[in-house]
């Protein structure tokens, strides 16, 4: 069997998370090298939608994608929100407290405000900067469709710039818009030892999330 591979891309806006599309300009696949690209089965892990930006996961090994993905893993997944203006008191206490969405109450894990070394280091990866927006750190496990977007609509507040800084153990701290690299061994153990770690820490009872932010939904 052909060792597996697992890729993670700084997705820009603009292109979309799927293998092909021919309703799309572009898709995520363009940005992995070619050689990559013909030599494997490499898909995305998940979905960000062609308006959001930052980490998104490739790779060919069905069984890590699922420890990824599956809501009874819990794997986190950390964004950066961009928003024309700062969010009130009764507005954070809404996102936090829960937000009726059609599939159910939708919660952050967390939502803090943004230092401003974190803006900095944001500013860097991104292309093109805004550092005039008002940005946000939000956490979640839980994924629907458009989730984040859609509860900052809910009170009042459209995303302006939705950035996936984080999965599980995994930040984007060393990848420019559209840059693209190969995982390394212990990168991806940490990831699925995070997975399974999350799923020990759980009770044991019926999942009743829905699906995380595979084909079905994604949060951003």
């Amino acid at each position: 069997m052909a060792p597996r591979s697992y890729w993670v891309l700084n997705k820009p806006t603009g292109v979309v998370s799927t293998v092909r599309d021919r309703h799309a300009e572009r898709t995520v696949m363009e940005f992995l090298p070619p050689e990559v690209r013909k030599g494997s089965r490499l898909y995305p892990i998940g979905r960000l939608d062609e308006e959001s930006e930052g980490l998104l996961l490739f790779t060919d090994d069905g069984a890590w994608a699922e420890l990824m993905l599956h809501p009874r893993y819990g794997v986190e997944r950390e964004y950066m929100v961009g928003l024309d203006r700062s969010v009130t008191k009764v507005q954070k206490a809404a996102l936090r407290n829960g937000v009726e969405l059609e599939e159910g109450v939708a919660r952050f894990d967390h939502l803090d405000d943004v230092t401003p070394a974190q803006v900095r280091n944001l500013m860097a990866i991104l292309s093109p900067p805004h550092p005039e927006l008002r940005w946000y750190r939000v956490v979640l496990a839980q994924g629907w469709k458009r989730q984040i977007r859609r509860m900052f609509d809910a009170v009042g507040m459209p995303v302006r710039r939705l950035v996936r800084v984080r999965v599980g153990t995994l930040k984007l701290t060393d990848l420019r818009a559209g840059e693209a690299r190969r995982l390394t061994h212990p990168e991806v153990t940490l990831l699925a030892s995070c997975a399974r770690l999350k799923m020990s820490a759980r009770p044991q009872t019926p999942s009743t999330t829905a699906d995380s932010d595979s084909g079905a939904g994604a949060p951003s």
